[in-house]
């Protein structure tokens, strides 16, 4: 063994630090425990060789505390050292001594480095001593406060619940202390580290100083840090009532902002009725608000009724919670039915089918025909409402709609209101049938007077419908237009003269359109142009314009 131990101590004192740190690991493997072999251990210790100084700080650990007892100044120098501090703290303890005696006396007035190091060691350290050194840096200046509790935030996996009790016994002795009764930053900070404990103590804790007679700082940051106590809240109902209450103070900022952000993921039981429905009345916004959310969940009779009168809120983020809200409400569909029809603006008629979509299966077939009937009504008046209440009507029933559009389009064109049946036709014309599209045309054609143009059909929204019956062969267009009294024989002869420059289909179509005006209206004025419109179009034509057709028949 001396041989070794001299080759070990020789290799330790070598330049190279390979060498040195081999010495090293070997002598902790062997739990050497010679005294020249320590010695040179020990001088291996520095901080400009962390690596070194761990594999040497491991062999005088296992050298035994007999033979390790002189490392211990050593090592307290090394503690608080950016590096090998915590590797030196926890040698210290093996050896006995604890973070409390290791680390220096004056850590908390060292360089920020050397500061953070050591109250990092202190930080995870179960014993209360070591706390109540943390606790003494509190008083000194904020940098250093925030050192400390980000060190004891950075450990608290690593303390043990036995250690945080006592923990929190030396914060709450702490906070009381007189000598912080002018220094609420002091109780601020210290505030700040118990929610770390997780646990109810510390929550209720934590909830002792919520109350109004509380300083407001303190205040503040116990409210502040209540966020991470959820499903504790949840579950103690007069914790939850005094936090709901809390709600009711006028300083938004330092008291209702941080009570809100607590109360934020939490349910409130139907029993918390009363308190919510009278914070719909808060002067703070975000607090109503909160409220409305809440009464989505608690339903009773007078929650809808209140929920529903909040869709003619001036608050937008009021009406639309409400009617988030109010998706949960069974009972609400009958009013919110009558609120549909009654509204007339398209930001109204947005919130209250946002309500009802919650509904789809409770609203009934009188409902259905209502909300029919109101939405083609807005479609005749051109209200904004239509916009949005069409659509969500249709969704619900797209035939039933389509019916009453057609039945409503159809005594506003035989009164002669063509822009008003065109409003209700235009809105069931995706999937109609040929009948409805040409009540269509019909209706847009009558609504503006046109004369015969070339070109004309370009853009002209009634003969593109028309020319698309052309060539539904199901569709009898040409008997169909012959037989409309609402055409004049200026109408006819427009519409043949439109359709003599299309193609083969639409040039047969204006020839016997041509025939028919002819035939029908004998010596006018307008049959004498029909017959020369038709001349020009046989001249040079295709074989089938020459030929006759049988009394204007295709």
């Amino acid at each position: 063994m001396p041989a070794i131990n001299k080759i070990l101590k020789v290799m330790l004192e070598s330049d190279a630090i390979d060498r040195r740190c081999a010495a090293a690991m070997v002598a902790a493997e062997a739990k050497l425990r010679d005294k020249s072999l320590v010695a040179a251990l020990i001088e291996a210790l520095s901080p400009d060789n962390p690596v070194l100084s761990k594999y040497a700080m491991e062999a005088i650990v296992a050298a035994g505390r007999a033979a390790a007892k002189r490392a211990i100044p050593r090592l307290r120098e090394l503690v608080g050292v950016a590096g090998v501090g915590e590797q030196a703290a926890e040698a210290l303890a093996v050896l006995g001594v604890s973070a409390a005696d290791a680390v220096p006396a004056d850590w908390a007035a060292r360089g920020v480095v050397e500061r953070r190091a050591a109250a990092a060691i202190l930080a995870q350290a179960p014993d209360a001593k070591a706390f109540d050194r943390l606790l003494e840096a509190f008083g000194a200046g904020a940098d250093v406060r925030g050192d400390v509790v980000e060190a004891v935030r950075s450990k608290a996996s690593r303390v043990p619940a036995k250690a945080w009790k006592s923990r929190l016994s030396a914060l709450k002795k702490f906070i009381a202390r007189k000598e912080w009764a002018e220094r609420p930053d002091v109780r601020e900070a210290a505030l700040s580290v118990v929610p770390l404990a997780g646990d109810s103590t510390a929550f209720q804790m934590l909830i002792d100083w919520v109350g109004p007679r509380t300083e407001a700082r303190l205040r503040r940051a116990a409210l502040s840090s209540l966020g991470r106590f959820h499903d504790l809240i949840a579950k103690n109902t007069r914790a939850l009532k005094a936090l709901v209450h809390t709600l009711e103070d006028s300083d938004f900022d330092g008291v209702v902002s941080p009570t809100l952000s607590a109360l934020f993921a939490v349910a409130v039981p139907k029993s918390f009725e009363k308190e919510m429905v009278k914070l719909l009345d808060s002067r703070h916004g975000p607090v109503r608000h909160f409220a409305i959310r809440r009464l989505g969940s608690i339903v009773s009779a007078k929650t809808t009724k209140r929920l529903v009168e909040l869709l003619a809120s001036d608050d937008p983020k009021a009406r639309e919670l409400a009617a988030e809200a109010l998706k949960n409400h069974p009972a609400a569909v009958d009013a919110l039915v009558a609120r549909l029809v009654a509204v007339k603006d398209k930001s109204g008629a947005e919130v209250v089918t946002t309500a009802l979509s919650g509904h789809h299966d409770r609203i009934k077939k009188a409902h259905i025909e209502k909300l029919s009937h109101r939405a083609l009504s807005a479609i005749e008046a051109n209200d904004a409402a239509a916009e949005v209440l069409v659509p969500w009507v249709r969704s619900l029933n797209h035939a039933a709609f389509r019916s009453l559009a057609t039945l409503g389009a159809e005594k506003h064109r035989r009164a002669g209101r063509y822009r008003e049946a065109a409003r209700l036709l235009s809105q069931v014309l995706r999937d109609a049938d040929a009948k409805t599209k040409f009540a269509y045309f019909l209706c847009d054609w009558k609504m503006t007077p046109r004369s015969p143009v070339i070109g004309m059909r370009m853009g002209d929204a009634a003969l593109r419908t028309l020319s698309e019956l052309l060539y539904d062969r199901k569709f009898e267009a040409l008997r169909a237009i012959r037989g409309e009294r609402a055409l004049t024989p200026i109408d006819l002869f427009t519409i043949a003269f439109a359709f003599s420059d299309g193609g083969s289909e639409e040039r047969l179509f204006a020839r016997d359109l041509l025939k028919h005006i002819v035939k029908k209206f004998g010596r006018s004025k307008v049959a004498k142009h029909a017959k020369n419109k038709l001349k020009l179009l046989t001249q040079n034509a295709p074989k089938e314009l020459t030929e006759e057709a049988a009394d204007g028949d295709l």
